[in-house]
């Protein structure tokens, strides 16, 4: 309705492809909902469901966004079934990209743990140590990951090599 307001009080306004998609696919959004990826091997909730729909919704329309609630709601759980989603949805001709989780160091090993158990299909490379330290660079972790999980330490201390990688975003 915001478009409509503008469109009456301008004298022209032409909206650009991107925006009328995003605005025709917003006011689907609720009937038109997202299936799960096929990969996913878990039950949602309904309101996991509409997570992990707006999660979609969000990297369809190349947006940022939010999921926040109380702790042990799933969210973990949503963000892992967008990762399964846009890795099945990847056609042979693109490039695989992987997707960076960045969580505090002892919530790290429970992305591995949870992938394992949800997404099984999905490549996951844990980065636990700075690259000088690793036998594994960054790059090398990223190399054909669906998923590269860091802390925040290890980002901010090898940041240029995390910044050197093609990463969905």
């Amino acid at each position: 309705s915001l478009w409509a307001d503008l469109a009456d009080l301008a004298d022209e306004a032409v909206a650009a492809p991107q925006w009328r998609a995003l605005l025709d696919d917003a006011g689907e959004r609720a009937s038109r909902p997202t299936p799960l990826p096929a990969g996913l091997r878990a039950d949602l909730r309904p309101y996991q469901v509409e997570g992990f729909g707006w999660l979609a919704f969000l990297w369809r329309h190349q947006l940022g966004g939010i999921l926040a609630d109380d702790m042990g709601l799933g969210k973990t759980l949503q963000c892992l079934a967008l990762v399964q989603h846009v890795t099945e949805q990847l056609r042979p001709d693109e490039p695989r990209r992987p997707f960076l989780v960045v969580a505090p160091t002892s919530v790290a090993p429970n992305w591995v743990t949870e992938a394992a158990r949800f997404t099984p299909g999905l490549t996951v490379r844990r980065l636990s140590a700075t690259d000088a330290a690793s036998t594994t660079s960054v790059a090398e972790a990223a190399a054909g990951a669906d998923l590269v999980i860091t802390s925040y330490a290890l980002l901010r201390l090898d940041f240029d090599a995390y910044q050197a990688i093609a990463l969905n975003s």
